[in-house]
């Protein structure tokens, strides 16, 4: 293993720096899923070189090495790993391990939690219309589940116009076709695995947001009106939402407001390939660093177990 070891973490820098920013120039649904598949594949390859640092340290343990049939000397001799480094990845490896487990629990918890809550909504149509309490505010927000629901509450439906009315409607109704929860899940398990992605969320949340505010743009035809509904309800639905919903349902008002509404006030944004381009290379070359690493950490093994085994002959 030499410096393709290493290059995972550097390409996952790189991405997690400037992704949040090139995403906004992006058309919103290729932004998404450019954040949430290049998250998954730096995470899984940062990973997997972590974990082939740390078998240097655990493979020249005299217990481990035995076992495997491994000459510590060869080890050493072809390894180009120096042991504080092989160390601090062992401890990252099971710290990592830990935080991401936990992660993933919470997040499959929590969408089980909000599928049986899509199920036990009354009645049997796409939006449910639920009355609120005086001191709260206005609701909003998709719940998916194997039927997905749109969950809304009277006061906001009755304080906006027909027109932004199908506006929220139709902006809701693209988190649930398009699974926007799935990408949000995705992303944020990935930023707990790999430290440098923790930049990601938050640029997949505001993408998913835009990708459902351009399908109901495009759906009622006037951006106008739909700048006009993302701002109302932006204002009316500030309420504290439960701590599953804010992990996996979609509410209407969303994030960066003020940033929806520009945007949505400008022309619709336009294909970039040569920034679609080095995005993708970023997590491709990401790719191909963790195979040559583990083959070469594969060829160090097996050398290794020559040597022992020609010493035993």
């Amino acid at each position: 293993m030499h410096v393709s070891v290493y290059l995972p973490f550097l390409l996952s820098a790189l991405f997690g720096a400037l992704m949040p920013a090139l995403s906004r120039r992006l058309p919103p649904h290729h932004a998404t899923w450019l954040l949430s598949v290049g998250a998954a594949v730096l995470a899984v390859t940062s990973a997997g070189c972590l974990t082939l640092l740390a078998l240097t340290a655990a493979a020249r343990v005299p217990p481990i090495a035995a076992a495997g049939d491994l000459s510590i000397a060869a080890l050493t001799r072809h390894d180009p790993v120096h042991e504080p480094i092989a160390l601090a990845a062992v401890g990252a490896v099971i710290v990592l391990a830990a935080v991401f487990a936990r992660a993933l629990v919470r997040r499959v918890l929590a969408i089980g939690q909000i599928y049986r809550s899509a199920r036990e909504l009354p009645g049997t149509q796409l939006v449910v219309v639920v009355d609120t309490a005086d001191d709260a505010a206005a609701v909003a927000c998709a719940v998916p589940g194997r039927v997905g629901r749109i969950l809304v509450s009277r006061d906001l439906l009755t304080g906006l116009p027909p027109d932004q009315r199908a506006a929220l409607l139709g902006h809701e109704w693209s988190h649930l076709a398009h699974r926007h929860y799935l990408h949000q899940a995705v992303v944020d398990v990935a930023a707990t695995l790999n430290p440098f992605l923790r930049s990601l969320p938050a640029a997949t949340r505001f993408t998913t947001e835009r990708w459902a505010d351009e399908d109901a743009a495009a759906a009622t035809g006037d951006r106008a009106v739909l700048a006009r509904t993302v701002a109302a309800a932006g204002l009316m639905s500030r309420g504290a939402r439960s701590a599953v919903a804010s992990a996996v349902a979609l509410p209407a008002g969303g994030s960066a407001v003020p940033q929806r509404v520009r945007a949505l006030l400008a022309e619709p944004p336009r294909r970039r390939p040569g920034v679609t381009a080095v995005a993708a290379a970023l997590v491709m070359l990401a790719g191909v660093a963790a195979t040559d690493a583990t083959w070469d950490a594969h060829q160090m093994l097996e050398r290794a177990q020559d040597v022992s085994a020609a010493r035993s002959a």
